[in-house]
């Protein structure tokens, strides 16, 4: 995303988690970049987080579901792997 818009990054830290990133920041150690919004506008120790919309929209992302086989599948992989491929193509126009 910065390189398509030719921006340059400064000291950049990534977190393990979204969990992690919402924390620090919260607790005043920077800002977070992330690709999705939170539910709550809360940190997990009470602190306030304020979510900014970027100014240029970014396509979506796709995702890879990669798997054994049907056989080996679980009843929650497939009802996954079901629920990504509906919410992946929910956006694109019909191809019919």
């Amino acid at each position: 995303m910065f390189r398509r818009q030719r921006l340059e990054l400064g000291e950049t830290q990534k977190v393990s988690s979204f969990e992690m990133q919402r924390g620090l920041v919260a607790g005043g150690w920077g800002v977070g970049l992330s690709c999705v919004r939170p539910w709550s506008d809360t940190s997990y120790d009470g602190s306030a987080l304020v979510c900014r919309l970027l100014e240029h929209v970014e396509k979506s992302q796709r995702i890879v579901v990669a798997h054994l086989g049907e056989k080996t599948l679980s009843a929650a992989g497939r009802r996954f792997r079901e629920t990504a491929v509906r919410s992946t193509f929910a956006d694109e126009p019909s191809r019919s």
